[in-house]
C-alpha cells in the first residue's frame, strides 16, 4: 500500500491523513477564505458562505479551495501538495486549480 504524501515530507500516519495536514497548515485562524468569506462547516454538508455538498469530501474540496494558496505555500513558509501528481487525487486537483 502506498502512503499519500506531502511535499513537505509528511506521510499519512494512523491517527492524521494528508488532507488533516492540508487543513493544519492552510486553514487560517479565523476561517476566511482567499475569496474574503468565512468558510465554516455546519449542519447538513453546508459551508457558512452557503455553499453546500452532497458528501464529506466535497466540503473538504470546497474547504480546500477555499483556504489553499496560489502558490501552495502553507501558514509554515513551507510548499504542500501532492509530490507527484495523481498522487491522491483531490489535493491534486485543489493545489493546481485544475476542474474536475
Amino acid at each position: 500500500m502506498i502512503t499519500a504524501q506531502c511535499l513537505c515530507g509528511f506521510a499519512e500516519l494512523a491517527d492524521e491523513e494528508v488532507m488533516d495536514h492540508l487543513f493544519a497548515v492552510f486553514e487560517p485562524d479565523d476561517s476566511t477564505g482567499k475569496d474574503g468569506q468565512v468558510h465554516e462547516e455546519l449542519a447538513g454538508l453546508t459551508c457558512s458562505c452557503g455553499s453546500t455538498a452532497v458528501t464529506a469530501g466535497e466540503l473538504e474540496d470546497h474547504f480546500m479551495k477555499a483556504f489553499t494558496p496560489g502558490d501552495a505555500v502553507g501558514r509554515d513558509n513551507k510548499r504542500h501538495g501532492p509530490p507527484l501528481p495523481g498522487r491522491y487525487s483531490d489535493s491534486a486537483v485543489l493545489l493546481t486549480g485544475d476542474a474536475r
